[in-house]
């Protein structure tokens, strides 16, 4: 386990090196356009696994949900998802917008060692 999040504070701290100069110079700027359907980040998250059965895609997120309790050092109370009347709104969109970056790696590293039979 000890491997796993060193594997993942190095994943996120290249992912925010490699995307931070491109937020301060303007290229990563929402789209403002209306047309979009806004999904939540749980949406976001469950789209993102919909190709795997109701119960692998609800170990992935309390996989994800304990990547980033370790990771961070935090308790799974802690997380806003777990316990959301305790948070403050910028906790819980920080938090949210994390678990989002740790789900997009973790489908990313699923999706390389899946096999196609």
């Amino acid at each position: 386990m000890n491997q796993m999040v060193r594997y993942w504070n190095v994943g996120l701290c290249l992912l925010i090196s490699l995307t931070y100069p491109l937020v301060q110079k303007g290229y990563m700027k929402k789209s403002k356009s209306k047309n979009k359907s806004v999904l939540t980040i749980n949406e976001k998250l469950v789209k993102m696994f919909e190709d795997q059965i109701p119960e692998d895609r609800q170990q992935v997120l309390r996989d994800i949900d304990s990547i980033m309790c370790n990771m961070l050092e935090l308790q799974l109370d802690d997380l806003p998802w777990i316990n959301p009347n305790k948070h403050e709104d910028k906790w819980e969109k920080l938090m949210n917008n994390l678990r989002l970056i740790v789900g997009r790696i973790e489908y990313e590293s699923k999706r390389k060692t899946r096999t196609v039979h």
